[in-house]
């Protein structure tokens, strides 16, 4: 045993750098950038890899030696970085596959770099039982810290002093889904906590943990959440020894009772239903057949290393099928699949499939060995196997979260970690080469001292890369963190109107990283606004009318450098392209054929959005040139039957060409798509009126009703359904999205 004090120093700071990330990572924020959860946790997980990663360069030099983990899952874990890396290499938007696509931080190469370090980190330097331990309640007591939280907003209570905290969807995890499945895992590490522990005390504890986790992960995840979960604990309770079953009655089956009363009110019964199952603002991904679509689509035109990881934000406009107008969400552009496999599939291709294949199959191999061996240490092996086996299980349920995908790691390498600890077990162990080891032969040849040499200098020349790497990590950690500071100082000032000050940030941000498309996006659009600002005034200078041209000139470099350069296959760079020069027809005269082919370049990328249709529609009618405007209108709502919005521009058309009867139609359609009594239903009833005078004074008028009118009637004669819920209705121009 190694007795050097600064060495026990360094280790235990390594120890305990990993306990507080694990509480940390389940509820960690910070107000001080755009997005306040998941951002924060990844840099500042990356922040304390790195300095880990020192320390443990420093233990090297200190005990002249370098020792690393080994075990069957390295194999797939180089696999699994290398497909990140070839599928970064080949990406659709490199920037996203590095750093995770904006606001969407995870996956990406950086990150997945640092999850891979961590993971040797643990395993290599966390070298007894009781530190073990103390990372596993760590983790669980950060997760029911998230779990609680989030429960208290759901239910609409008020914390004192927690202005943040009390706002209806504000969940520290970040999202339902991520608060789901921080909860999900910390549920199945807590029921084995309290099968295993001896105290009565830590029973009752983990008793409660597991109640409210269990809780909070139906509550956020939804039936199926709830459904897996159950699944989970009773295969984890009958991989228990029966004497732990046993004494742990008295804990288990309140807590059954508990969970199960639960499910039943909040599933079953109507009138707690009712009250239990808020109108609480939950994320929504697409369904199950349309992200199989639309990744067993990508995988077809990309199939070796798939688009780039975090770039299912440009399969979905892409490939999603015209039933998703159909649906609720039929307006979003997605950037996660349903579940994580299908977003393996879609990004990472044949090879990232293969990867992960290989490494689920070995990870539930090494758990089955793990827990076959009866030992002391058989009870400790079975918990860190429930968190393991939960983060797994995840996989399927959900797209992959920073924060699902942290607790991978850290079981995983909590799980190697304690297998190298046991000696029962061969299947980890930590490699260490000797670094001081010197010949004590006579007469030892020149060679023999150069090898010895290279021995006594090799920890440096190990500690070296690591430290490099490190320092790179933190530089690259401000690098990417600076720009978003600076947006959200940008969009404070412009909440308070202070657009000058905005601006400045704004400036600041794309000086930082001007490799986000959407600081280009933000930057243009505040430079139109600013220029309309200026021109707005009664007497405008020939200094103000420089100056706006300035910045309508800069609104232009900005958003032709993303669509052009940065990253040309992302719709919504071409649609807020076509916005920028739609809204400088008034001032420029071929605007309006840039605006055209912003807008076909837009639905090249998304074909079925009947959206961006509506808007070229309106460019058209702005020209006056009915017909192209009333083909697209009429594509639009092909598209989608029911866009009220895409038939109430077809009816002005159709106005405009004369053709009343078919103007009437489309004008009764949105009425019957409107809620009634609405301003919407009062605005088209006037234009309806209109279009009826015109026909009472035409001898032409036809009163015999259209095919589609009289099919509308019946289906809503035979099926009575509420109607969908629409955009505000505008005119043909006014149609033009802004950022």
């Amino acid at each position: 045993m190694n007795t050097n004090p600064a060495l026990a120093k360094v280790n235990n700071l390594i120890v305990g750098l990993v306990s507080a990330i694990s509480f940390l990572v389940p509820w960690f924020f910070l107000t001080i950038t755009y997005e306040f959860f998941e951002f924060n946790k990844i840099y500042l997980f990356i922040v304390i890899v790195c300095i880990m990663a020192l320390m443990w360069s420093a233990k090297m030099i200190l005990e002249k030696k370098v020792g690393v983990a080994k075990s069957p899952l390295d194999l797939p874990l180089i696999l699994i970085i290398t497909s990140y890396a070839l599928s970064s290499m080949t990406s659709l938007d490199r920037t996203a596959s590095l750093f995770g696509s904006y606001g969407r931080w995870f996956p990406g190469l950086f990150v997945i770099v640092a999850l891979y370090i961590f993971y040797y980190l643990i395993s290599t330097n966390v070298d007894s039982v009781k530190k073990i331990k103390a990372a596993v309640w760590f983790a669980v007591t950060g997760s029911v810290i998230a779990s609680i939280l989030g429960l208290i907003n759901y239910f609409g209570l008020v914390l004192p002093l927690m202005g943040l905290q009390n706002r209806t969807g504000f969940l520290v995890s970040g999202t339902s889904y991520a608060t789901a499945s921080i909860a999900f895992v910390g549920a199945a590490v807590a029921l084995m906590l309290s099968l295993n522990s001896k105290q009565a005390a830590q029973k009752l504890v983990c008793s409660i943990i597991l109640t409210v986790n269990f809780i909070a992960a139906t509550v956020f995840g939804g039936a199926i959440f709830g459904i897996a979960l159950l699944t989970v604990v009773a295969i984890l309770v009958l991989k228990s020894q029966e004497e732990d079953v046993q004494k742990s009655k008295a804990f288990l089956f309140p807590t059954a009772g508990a969970v199960v009363m639960f499910l039943v009110l909040f599933f079953l019964v109507p009138q707690t239903k009712n009250i239990l199952q808020r109108n609480y603002p939950k994320e929504v991904v697409p369904s199950v057949q349309e992200s199989w679509i639309i990744s067993s689509t990508t995988l077809r035109d990309f199939p070796i290393f798939g688009t780039g990881a975090s770039t299912f934000y440009l399969n979905y406009p892409r490939y999603r099928t015209l039933d998703q107008n159909y649906t609720n969400t039929w307006n979003i552009r997605f950037d996660k699949p349903f579940n994580e496999l299908m977003n393996v599939i879609s990004t990472l291709g044949i090879f990232g499939v293969i990867a992960y294949g290989i490494f689920i199959v070995v990870s539930v191999k090494l758990c089955m060995r793990s827990i076959r061996v009866n030992d002391p240490y058989r009870s400790l092996a079975l918990v860190l196997t429930a968190g393991f086996i939960a983060s797994l299980v995840l996989m399927a349920l959900t797209y992959a979260s920073f924060q699902s995908t942290f607790m991978l790691f850290l079981f995983m390498g909590l799980m190697t970690a304690e297998t190298v600890v046991n000696t029962n077990k061969n299947w980890a162990k930590v490699a260490v080469i000797s670094l001081s080891s010197k010949t004590q032969e006579a007469g030892a040849i020149v060679e023999d001292q150069q090898i010895i040499y290279r021995k006594e200098i090799l920890h440096y020349i190990v500690a070296l890369p690591i430290v490099a790497l490190s320092v790179f990590g933190i530089y690259e950690t401000v690098r990417q963190y600076i720009p978003e500071y600076y947006v959200r100082k940008a969009v404070d000032f412009a909440a308070i109107q202070n657009i000058e000050q905005s601006y400045d940030y704004q400036s600041k941000a794309i000086a930082a990283n001007p490799n986000r498309s959407e600081y280009h996006r933000l930057y243009a659009s505040t430079n139109i606004a600013v220029a309309q600002s200026m021109l707005s005034g009664e007497s405008v200078s020939d200094q103000q009318k420089t100056a706006a041209q300035n910045l309508l000139a800069q609104a232009i470099r900005n958003i032709k450098y993303i669509t052009e350069t940065l990253n040309p296959l992302d719709p919504a760079n071409w649609e807020a392209r076509a916005n920028v020069y739609a809204l400088l027809i008034p001032a420029a005269a071929d605007a309006d054929q840039f605006a055209i082919q912003a807008y076909n370049n837009a639905i090249q990328l998304d074909p079925t959005n009947p959206i961006l249709r509506v808007s070229l529609g309106g460019i058209y009618y702005g020209k006056q040139d009915y017909l192209s405007a009333g083909n697209l209108f009429k594509q639009a709502v092909n598209l989608k039957s029911d866009y009220a919005n895409a038939r109430y521009n077809l009816g002005y058309a159709l106005y405009q060409l004369k053709a009343y009867n078919e103007a009437k139609t489309e004008f009764e359609a949105v009425q019957s798509l409107v809620q009634v009594d609405s301003e919407d239903y009062k605005r088209v009833t006037a234009d309806l009126e209109q279009v009826k005078i015109l026909l009472a004074q035409s001898a032409a008028a036809e009163t015999k009703p259209s095919v589609e009118t009289i099919e509308r009637a019946a289906s809503t004669t035979d099926q009575p359904t509420t109607p969908a819920v629409q955009e505000p209705l505008k005119k043909p121009g006014e149609n033009v999205p802004t950022e």
